[in-house]
């Protein structure tokens, strides 16, 4: 597997703050409340003075503390911070949001419920805030911290009963991250656990799970990992953490020397240095791209001290040069779509996309992710609609955009989506199936209500789960709207959108990633993999072919070579488009139609071959009967083919689940197939009636066997298809017609070889007497009597 996410290194730089003291030291950090760019970065210096500031901004905003006893635990959410102190008092920072850093004032949460326990250490998750007493217990209060700072009522706090195992061993601190699931704790003795068992309906869990591996002095947690610090000051990740493998994979240790860590929710990481002064963590990635290496990262250094420089042996490199060879291709069309709509189109079908089936043992690698940019280039009053739908909602949704009256038609579009819909103003328990667009531009669009879960760098994200089957997503836009009255509305009014959408089956976070999978339609996953091992067997088969022709100076064995050069032309094309494709989403389309073109010439070549051999030519005769009738029905063939490719590619609907064999130009060209394969059998049979070769028989037997099986399976494969579903037809059709085809041509340059058809082909040059003599002999009138020819002469009879 080629991994297309590059080589990364790592670097710490200081960071410095307008108008502070580059002494000042400082004692706690708090990034979980920062997404990206926004949110803000919490620091607490040693002398207690407490400053935010957003993540890419050098200026501080400075805050009162709400008392006089020490702040002993700093603890941030996406617009929310904790304060707890040394006497266990509890202070949370009303007001806070994107336009609003410092808030407006603190509020003390009451803590009556658990009096007389000492809290030594609390986090902030998304939908719950864990705490830790001096004692060890582990207490758990269910709410979004953000909303618990405004509410009259204080929140309820959960006791979790169960404690490490071993004497004198209890927790010290407990942390929880952006997703429910992520609870990790550290004891005394700095070992690390994970909180097994939660779920939305019941968030407390059921125990602590030790995770080995490395000792802790603190943890930090982001939406998709787990840092830790060692006592000696190295951090670590935890990878491959889902809702399903909460434990994680592995962890993996990254270069620094630290004194305290924390990240944000996508990532992002800030540290304290020996000496405590404040550092940012950049990743510098080196990735192939078309003008060759290019190197991107967070921030690149002005030295590269830090850096470590990778090199790669010959092979490598080669390796290198091929595919950055490949990706200098044009681009054309791909699931990668971008373009633009006018809304006075109205309706505008984007693209059909096979999501695969959830792996449940690896949920958040395994899904299916649809995200992008759409962005208008004027104001506008009322948003359009931009719809991803399954099959069961996408059918009636498709029919209805047809209707004249555009304000029926939008109601009647949305009356079964309505139903199931997220709004959340009129439907906040429903399915993420609709955005509304454009967006506004540097934004999230407005129905991102988890801002964490957006692909970086993108506006939206749909993440689609289906742990039963895969499944075919239908995206489209429409002009309608929805009004506050929750009742659908044709939008009159003109715009210009863009769109740039990726669709993608896996994870685009990690870079790991299955290239052969990840670009691909569920459909169309693993037909790299069958292009690559036909490519191979071809690369085999032509230079023997080719070297054949060299020996074998004929019109059958030029007319095969050309048949067999068309093929490996076409898969050498379709092979590049699909490669190019596995690694930039897009491929080159233009490749893949001469590919298909090339394919179909290759056939219908072919078949002319078969149908000349059949009629003896080259075998019992070199002048062929009805020369134009085979010609003429062989390129009508040929011109039908070619015509139902073009009217499958731009006439058949895509919403459609049927190949080109299940429409009537598709069962026309296979009738048309059945009926030069009778006429192939009647010319090949009066050919063997009058042919007495015992070795020119017993070719056209094999010969005759052979090419009937490449003539039938294509009618047959296209009746088994019509039982196997739209997910899978695909690559059936694909595997089963190239491996007929390779056969083919395997068999076939096996009968031209020079050491055999020189057996039973009128090949020569030069007329050869011995070989008519041959023919003479064992025609039928001729009569050999071997054995009295083997029997001395009678000398008296020819005397007498």
């Amino acid at each position: 597997m080629f991994n297309v996410g590059g080589r990364g290194g790592h670097c710490w730089s200081k960071v410095s703050r307008k108008g502070l003291l580059p002494l000042v030291k400082w004692q706690q950090l708090s990034a979980e409340g920062i997404f990206e760019d926004k949110g803000q970065l919490w620091m607490l210096t040693q002398s207690g003075d407490l400053f935010c500031s957003r993540p890419n901004s050098s200026s501080l905003h400075s805050l009162p503390l709400p008392c006089n006893s020490p702040v002993i635990c700093l603890a941030a959410a996406p617009f929310t911070v904790w304060l707890l102190t040394a006497n266990s008092r509890v202070f949370i920072r009303q007001g806070l949001s994107d336009t609003c850093l410092d808030g407006f004032t603190w509020r003390e949460l009451s803590l009556a419920q658990i009096e007389g326990v000492k809290l030594r250490h609390i986090s902030c998750g998304c939908d719950a805030v864990w705490a830790c007493d001096d004692q060890g217990s582990v207490y758990m209060a269910m709410g979004s911290p953000h909303a618990m700072a405004d509410s009259t009522f204080s929140p309820v706090w959960i006791h979790a009963d169960e404690k490490p195992a071993g004497k004198k061993i209890f927790f010290t601190k407990v942390y929880v991250g952006p997703q429910i699931y992520m609870v990790w704790a550290i004891d005394n003795k700095r070992n690390v656990y994970v909180r097994e068992a939660i779920f939305h309906d019941f968030m407390l869990g059921v125990g602590w799970m030790l995770v080995s591996g490395i000792e802790a002095t603190e943890l930090s947690l982001s939406g998709s990992a787990v840092w830790a610090l060692s006592p000696g000051g190295s951090v670590y990740r935890r990878h491959g953490i889902t809702q399903n493998n909460f434990i994680g994979d592995y962890w993996k240790k990254i270069p620094g020397s630290l004194a305290a860590i924390t990240s944000s929710v996508s990532d992002g990481l800030w540290a304290l240095d020996k000496n405590n002064g404040l550092l940012k963590h950049s990743l510098l990635t080196v990735r192939l791209c078309e003008k060759g290496i290019k190197i991107v990262g967070d921030c690149l250094p002005a030295t590269d001290d830090d850096w470590e420089v990778l090199r790669c042996d010959s092979s490598s490199r080669y390796a290198l040069l091929f595919f950055c060879a490949i990706f200098t291709l044009q681009v054309a069309s791909g699931m990668h779509i971008v373009g633009s709509w006018n809304t006075k189109d109205f309706f505008k079908f984007l693209v059909k996309f096979g999501v695969q089936k959830t792996n449940p043992h690896n949920q958040k690698e395994s899904h299916g992710y649809i995200f992008g940019n759409i962005t208008s280039r004027s104001n506008v009053t009322n948003p359009a609609a931009f719809a991803v739908l399954d099959r069961g909602y996408f059918l009636e949704y498709y029919g209805n955009r047809s209707v004249a009256n555009k304000e029926k038609a939008c109601a009647r579009m949305f009356n079964k989506v309505s139903t199931m819909a997220f709004d959340e103003k009129c439907f906040d328990q429903g399915e993420d199936f609709l955005r509304k667009v454009p967006c506004p531009k540097g934004q999230l669009c407005v129905d991102e209500d988890i801002p964490w879960n957006v692909i970086k760098h993108h506006q939206f994200t749909f993440i689609i789960e289906d742990l039963k089957q895969p499944r075919f997503w239908y995206i489209s836009m429409v002009a309608c709207y929805r009004d506050s009255s929750c009742q659908w509305h044709h939008l009159d009014e003109e715009m210009d959108i863009d769109y740039d959408i990726w669709l993608v089956n896996g994870s685009p976070n990690i870079s790991g990633y299955n290239p052969f999978l990840y670009q691909f339609s569920v459909d169309r996953q693993d037909t790299a993999e069958l292009y690559l091992v036909f490519f191979l067997c071809y690369v085999v088969l032509v230079p023997l072919q080719l070297y054949a022709a060299t020996r074998q100076k004929h019109p059958v064995t030029r007319l095969f070579t050309a048949s067999l050069l068309l093929e490996f032309l076409a898969l050498c094309f379709i092979l590049i488009h699909v490669l190019k494709f596995a690694f930039d989403g897009v491929g080159v389309g233009g490749m893949a139609v001469a590919g298909d073109i090339l394919d179909i010439l290759s056939r219908t070549t072919f078949m002319l071959l078969l149908l000349l051999l059949a009629k003896g030519w080259a075998v019992t005769r070199m002048e062929l009967t009805y020369k134009p009738l085979v010609f003429a029905i062989w390129f009508l063939y040929g011109v039908v083919h070619i015509l139902l490719y073009v009217w499958n590619m731009t006439e058949v609907d895509i919403v459609d689940d049927i190949d080109e064999y299940q429409t009537w130009p598709g069962w026309l060209i296979i009738v048309f197939r059945t009926l030069i394969m009778v006429w192939f059998l009647y010319e090949l049979r009066n050919t063997m009636m009058y042919e007495h070769n015992t070795q020119k028989l017993n070719f056209f037997l094999h010969f005759g066997a052979s090419a009937l099986v490449w003539f039938i399976y294509l009618p047959i494969i296209a009746l088994i298809a019509l039982q196997v579903s739209a997910l899978w037809r695909f690559k059936l059709l694909l595997g089963i017609t190239y491996s007929a085809d390779c056969l083919a041509y395997c068999v076939m340059t096996h009968l031209l070889w020079p050491a055999r058809s020189e057996q039973y082909f009128l090949l020569a040059e030069e007329a050869d007497l011995g070989d008519e003599l041959d023919e003479f002999n064992e025609a039928p009138h001729v009569i050999n009597n071997y054995t009295r020819l083997s029997e001395p002469p009678d000398l008296s009879k020819i005397i007498a």
